[in-house]
C-alpha cells in the first residue's frame, strides 16, 4: 500500500465495510489529498473504540488489536501535524514521545511491525 495511493482509493471506494483497515485508509487519503481528515478520524475512533467499551475495564486483553489501531491513528495524527505544517512541537520532541509509545506496546513483532509501517506510511504523506 506504501505509495500506491490510487490503488488505496479504488479500494476503498470498493468496498462498504467499516473494517480497521478501511477506516484507517480513509484517514490516510484524506491526509494524502489535502482534505481536513476530522470526520474521517471521527468516524474512524468511534469504530475503533467500539470494542474497547463494549467489553469494559476488565477485557483488555480481548481488545488489544483495537487499542492498536487507535495507537496507530493517533501516531498519524501526531506525524501529520509535524509533516503538514509548522510543528506543534520540535521534531525531537516528536521522535521521544513516538519512542515512548512504541514502548508501550508488546514486544512482538506482529504487534510493532504494523506500528511501524504506518509510521513509514505517515512520514510519506505527501
Amino acid at each position: 500500500m506504501v505509495g500506491d495511493w490510487p490503488e488505496v482509493q479504488t479500494c476503498v471506494d470498493r468496498t462498504e465495510a467499516d473494517t480497521s483497515d478501511t477506516v484507517i485508509a480513509q484517514v490516510l487519503l484524506a491526509y494524502h489529498n489535502g482534505e481536513s481528515p476530522a470526520t474521517a478520524l471521527a468516524s474512524a475512533r468511534k469504530l475503533l473504540g467500539a470494542p474497547i467499551t463494549a467489553v469494559g475495564a476488565g477485557g483488555y486483553r480481548g481488545c488489544y488489536q483495537s487499542v492498536l489501531d487507535l495507537h496507530m491513528l493517533q501516531e498519524v495524527d501526531l506525524i501529520s501535524a509535524v509533516s503538514t505544517g509548522p510543528p506543534p512541537r520540535p521534531l525531537r520532541e516528536l521522535s521521544g514521545a513516538l519512542a515512548a509509545r512504541l514502548d508501550a506496546t508488546l514486544p512482538a513483532f506482529r504487534v510493532r511491525e504494523p506500528i511501524l509501517s504506518m509510521r513509514r506510511t505517515a512520514f510519506g504523506i505527501k
